[in-house]
């Protein structure tokens, strides 16, 4: 491709790209599709696109093969774990968030300039990477494009964006011949996947750069791609040693295998093993969130496990979950394929085995475009008038899913509720702004009742049984949330707090059977907390946040005191 200037790349684009491509393109600089409702805007401009495809070639074709299968079978059991999901609500927001797949592997074998996107791909995410450096040096936007003062670009998120870098950084390796604006473009690649802070996709970095130079056809290319892989380690070297105190650099000085974040990644994977057996078709989306404080054997509260492949499995049950891996494995094996484009997939394969990319909607149709390798039967479907119902029809519900997903991301969280009232989350946000008790009470009695897994809405509960002096009820729901989340040790104090205040209360008013049955439940927690040191594996003794599991020392010193005046020192 020749590329003289920047000003040059909307016609490159409309040159190299189909539409769908575009759309890519701008997933980049929409959050990667991060955000529900950005996933939604994303499949609903898919599905009318498609429709736009029917109609002007009055049929569509579908390629079989077992990566149009997998997706096929990840996008259908996102829709069928709503049938047996940890949260009903939330499994149709992630066959929602998921359904672009679908849409794209099918737009993918339609006629059209293939993977003539790769092309300007590198040059595109280097204006971005630029724009992002530029607006985090404008205060009001920082934090928008930093975090931790790593930066994150358009994805808010550094570790995918880095990612991203690294996928732009390769490609523009393949070719044969530099130009001046490849050289800028490398050097903006470069730089931006340094300043992310990312310590995986640097050593990604430097691996995937070897292998390029072992395969790369032109001698000059591989003095090039060894030169600057030698200079960026020198200068990461020099920096983070002569550099200021805690400079991003600096991280890349503490890579090791005992280092907490990489231990904590480990602990979240051996946690969340056991979950496929007790749920091997799948919790639907954001199952495992729900789960994991049941299960955890250390201190963390994430999101996703951060491993995409076992994400998937724990998401939508291991079948879907291993085909998919199927297919990613099989394109190693395909002779057809170009080597530099085998190891941009392993690096993504790697790099999604310790974080969550495919979170992301914009990198998974980008890993999709990649595995897409033009193989397979193609059927062309002629009797298309229900294909463009279905697709209409799915695309007015994105739409207006859209607009409900998007009031609960900009704080608009009653709105949102009353245009669909089974978004979990908004409904936890819900809880988190009111104030007053009852109410509360009430949200939480619509959570449970699509979601019994979480510990919120029993907390929730408690509180409001307390305030009406129900300590029966408080047990009962303090308990529920406790057995649902086990080191939430802000839980654990407050319910040590209920019990020493329902106790003096109780004994002010003479009821010293209801006060022994305060004391008990007091003792029961104390013996519970200390027990639970049971339950912390190595790993989760080995991340920089313990596990607290004792009550404070004014609850401790109350406990001593009640079980000396009873008699009882144990």
């Amino acid at each position: 491709m020749s590329c003289v200037s920047f000003s040059g790349l909307k016609t490159r684009i409309n040159e190299h790209c189909d539409f769908s491509d575009v759309i890519l393109l701008l997933s980049f600089i929409l959050v990667g599709g991060f955000n529900d409702y950005l996933a939604c805007l994303i499949s609903a401009v898919l599905l009318f696109f498609l429709i736009f495809k029917i109609l002007k070639q009055k049929s569509f074709q579908i390629r079989l093969n077992l990566l149009t299968v997998s997706v096929f079978a990840v996008v259908g059991f996102y829709a069928l774990t709503m049938l047996w999901a940890i949260d009903t609500g939330m499994a149709f927001i992630g066959f929602l968030r998921f359904l672009p797949l679908a849409v794209y592997v099918i737009l993918l074998a339609q006629p059209q300039k293939k993977k003539k996107i790769f092309e300007i791909l590198p040059y595109f995410v280097a204006v971005i990477t630029l724009i992002s450096v530029l607006a985090s040096l404008v205060p009001p936007l920082k934090s928008m494009f930093l975090v931790s003062e790593r930066l994150a670009g358009f994805f808010q998120y550094p570790n995918t964006f880095a990612l991203l870098l690294l996928v732009c950084e390769l490609l523009l390796l393949k070719k044969t011949r530099f130009k001046w604006l490849d050289f800028i473009t490398l050097a903006v690649l470069i730089g931006g996947l340094l300043y992310t802070g990312s310590r995986t996709a640097f050593i990604l970095f430097l691996v995937s750069n070897f292998f390029m130079v072992l395969t790369n056809a032109s001698k000059k290319m591989r003095i090039l791609i060894f030169s600057v892989s030698a200079v960026v380690v020198l200068a990461v070297t020099l920096i983070a040693f002569l550099g200021p105190d805690g400079n991003v650099l600096s991280r890349y000085l503490k890579i090791g295998l005992t280092q907490s974040t990489f231990i904590g990644r480990l602990l979240y994977i051996f946690d969340s093993l056991p979950l496929l057996l007790k749920y091997p078709f799948g919790m639907g989306y954001m199952g495992y969130q729900f789960v994991q404080g049941s299960i955890q054997t250390g201190v963390y509260n994430v999101s996703y496990v951060h491993n995409d492949f076992l994400q998937l499995a724990l998401d939508v049950g291991v079948i879907p979950a291993v085909m998919f891996f199927a297919a990613v494995v099989r394109f190693f094996f395909k002779k057809h394929v170009n080597i530099a484009e085998k190891i941009i997939v392993a690096t993504i394969s790697l790099h999604s085995m310790f974080d969550f990319n495919l979170q992301f909607v914009g990198m998974f149709l980008l890993f999709l475009l990649f595995l897409d390798d033009q193989d397979g039967k193609i059927v062309t479907v002629n009797n298309v008038k229900s294909a463009k119902m279905l697709a209409f029809v799915f695309a007015v519900i994105n739409v207006y899913m859209c607009v409900a997903l998007a009031l609960s991301q900009f704080t608009a969280y009653e709105t949102s509720d009353a245009l669909y009232p089974y978004n979990t989350r908004n409904k936890l946000l819900l809880l988190e702004q009111q104030t007053d008790i009852a109410a509360a009470n009430d949200i939480a009695n619509e959570i449970l009742e699509q979601n019994t897994h979480y510990y919120a809405p029993y907390s929730i509960k408690a509180k409001y049984c307390y305030s009406k002096g129900d300590f029966r009820g408080v047990i009962e729901n303090k308990n529920a949330s406790l057995s649902r989340i086990r080191f939430r040790y802000t839980e654990l104090r407050e319910y040590g707090v209920m019990l020493v205040n329902g106790i003096m209360a109780y004994e002010q008013m003479g009821d010293t059977s209801s006060a022994k049955v305060l004391k008990d439940e007091l003792l029961s927690l104390k013996a519970g907390m200390e027990a639970s040191e049971q339950y912390i594996s190595k790993f989760g003794s080995m991340i920089n946040e313990k596990p607290i599991t004792t009550l404070p020392n004014d609850i401790l010193d109350y406990i001593e005191k009640i079980t000396k005046e009873t008699g009882d020192l144990n």
